[in-house]
């Protein structure tokens, strides 16, 4: 049997810092919703100083509470080749956007078929 704490408890120091401040903070206090709050606060005063060095701040204080929130994203490799082991053609599609709001835009032109396409 192993000994210790159980994982996730934290040690006296931590539990001592968390009382510490509840105490003086109140129950509903939460120092991931702070960082939080701050930074999108940061975020709205970037974007209305458009200027690139406050957008850096906002950033960097948006990966900072992004983990407490969000999952780490992982890569993973998928095997796209067929049950024999080969490997079909890709296929290209072509998204054409037209701005809605233009009364005179013109009709997006006909597709035209990928090299790669039907091979």
């Amino acid at each position: 049997m192993a000994g210790g704490r159980p994982k996730g408890s934290g040690g006296l120091t931590r539990q001592a810092m968390l009382k510490a401040l509840t105490l003086r903070l109140g129950d509903d206090f939460d120092p991931v919703a702070i960082m939080a709050h701050h930074a999108n606060e940061l975020h709205i005063a970037a974007d209305k100083s458009r200027k690139s060095h406050d957008r850096e701040i906002a950033i960097a204080a948006m990966e900072k509470v992004a983990p407490y929130i969000v999952p780490k994203l992982k890569h993973m490799d998928i095997d796209i080749s067929s049950s024999d082991g080969s490997m079909t053609p890709p296929r290209t599609i072509r998204l054409i956007a037209v701005p809605v709001d233009q009364k005179d835009a013109k009709s997006p032109p006909a597709p035209t078929q990928d090299a790669t396409e039907g091979v």
